[in-house]
């Protein structure tokens, strides 16, 4: 985290395709817009390319003391996965048979 700029610093895994993280900074983005609870990307161009490594700022949040529970994230996904999905082309992952 970048302490003063309150700032959290994102890099992609060795091999990550600038591409990828680039069209996940895109869909945070369309989030952010239709008003979807997440954290907000910080207001630079992203993502940033330091030595071949995709880099991504997010604006910090303080974080509670208190665990957030299981049953507080069910409205908020059942939420994200009702909305229409974005054409940014996503590979299709599937989660039961992945391992």
């Amino acid at each position: 985290m970048l302490e003063k700029e309150q700032v959290v610093a994102k890099i992609a895994r060795k091999g990550s395709r600038v591409e990828d993280v680039t069209r996940k900074v895109e869909f945070v983005r369309r989030l952010v817009a239709t008003g979807f609870p997440t954290v907000p990307l910080h207001p630079v161009d992203q993502p940033v390319l330091v030595d071949g490594h995709a880099v991504t700022f997010w604006t910090y949040l303080p974080q509670s003391e208190k665990s957030v529970e299981a049953e507080q994230l069910a409205q908020p996904l059942c939420e994200l996965h009702n909305l229409p999905l974005p054409p940014l082309g996503f590979p299709e992952h599937d989660n039961v048979g992945a391992s």
